[in-house]
């Protein structure tokens, strides 16, 4: 009996001196080397793009601080991410930035003494549109001939950080009589729900944050004081800091408001409906005599009222194909009975081309 506790006692000092040696061996001094694989853009990764870290060094554990809101290493109260077994690392940044990416690699060694070491690299994150997604402008018409359906005028991005938001002719008409002042609600979706969205006041310059859809920031006026339709300035700050400046303009979508063709000296005018199917495309119906001669027409036209606030007459092309056309001046040849007008009007005074709406008038003549 005594004989087999010796035994035991014996084994256990071996296996208790087996596993020091094995903590031992387990221990690799930290080497603190990370890669970034290359996203879409050898420069830098989009917002939302997923990033990815791979441990290129040595150790036993891997931790990465991404460097955004909450993550920062050597903040107070910031978290890291530690890394899959396999020292890899995934991860999507919602905002535009330069971050700080630090990489913490951590070895312990038999007495429980933790080594650790770090490098850091830079992420450069971008957006394509600057962290605004979307915007648009609702809530000041309602449609007759849409069932008395809300009018959303849906943003186009024209080019980065410029967007024309197209609205009916009838939706100013009748909004412009309402309201002097002309404040709109604004909605619009962020990138980032940690960014804010500012719309710059053109009197003073000061920065007025907005929230979407709400009528409590209804500040936003997209007139002058004359009334004129007036582009106006907004900002998106991301949480980082990085600020993005866009110019968004209200720009009417022209129509004829009355169409006419004078015969043997008698005016005939059209009826003018919109296509329901479409906020730019109209028809226009004309009855005329039987018989009258089709060949040598001289229509007259008017586009929004002659509007003074919208048009002075020279900021819009009315066009049959490639073929310029002038109210009571170009003939043509409607024979056919049916003809289409395109019209081109940029926002007034802007002298800018991709501030503009377009529009199509079918006439058909019966």
């Amino acid at each position: 009996m005594k004989t087999k506790y010796l035994l035991m006692s014996i084994l256990a000092v071996i296996c208790f001196g087996c596993s020091d040696n094995y903590i031992d061996d387990l221990f690799v001094e930290p080497d603190a080397k990370f890669e970034i694989k290359e996203g879409l853009n050898p420069d830098h990764f989009e917002a939302f793009e997923s990033v990815v870290f791979k441990n290129t060094g040595a150790g036993q554990k891997f931790v990465v601080y991404t460097g955004d809101n909450g993550h920062i290493f050597g903040e107070s109260g910031a978290t890291g991410y530690a890394t899959a077994s396999n020292g890899i690392f995934t991860y999507s940044y919602q905002e535009p930035g330069e971050y700080n990416v630090v990489w913490i690699s951590s070895s312990v060694k038999n007495d429980g003494t933790i080594v650790n070491k770090n490098v850091s690299k830079i992420v450069k994150v971008v957006s394509t549109n600057g962290g605004l997604d979307d915007f648009s402008i609702s809530n000041f018409y309602t449609m007759p001939d849409y069932g008395n359906i809300p009018y959303v005028s849906s943003g186009v991005f024209v080019a980065k950080n410029k967007i024309v938001c197209p609205i009916m002719y009838a939706s100013w008409r009748k909004f412009s009589l309402l309201s002097k002042t002309k404040k709109l609600t604004t909605n619009f979706r962020l990138s980032s729900a940690l960014a804010k969205m500012y719309w710059i006041n053109p009197e003073d310059n000061s920065e007025n944050e907005i929230v979407s859809g709400s009528t409590a920031t209804r500040i936003v006026g997209f007139t002058d004081a004359d009334g004129k339709l007036q582009t106006q300035k907004f900002k998106v700050i991301t949480a980082s800091g990085i600020a993005t400046n866009y110019d968004i303009s209200t720009v009417v979508i022209p129509n004829f408001t009355a169409f006419s063709v004078t015969i043997d000296g008698k005016k005939y005018n059209a009826t003018i409906t919109r296509n329901l199917a479409h906020y730019d495309k109209f028809d226009v119906s004309l009855t005329l005599p039987a018989g009258s001669d089709l060949s040598k027409l001289q229509p007259e036209f008017v586009i929004c009222d002659n509007t003074a606030t919208i048009t002075d007459g020279n900021n819009f092309k009315v066009a049959i194909g490639d073929v310029a056309q002038s109210s009571g001046i170009s003939v043509i040849d409607m024979t056919s009975k049916k003809v289409i007008y395109d019209i081109d009007m940029q926002l007034l005074g802007a002298g800018d081309a991709l501030l503009s709406a377009k529009s199509q008038m079918v006439v058909t003549i019966k």
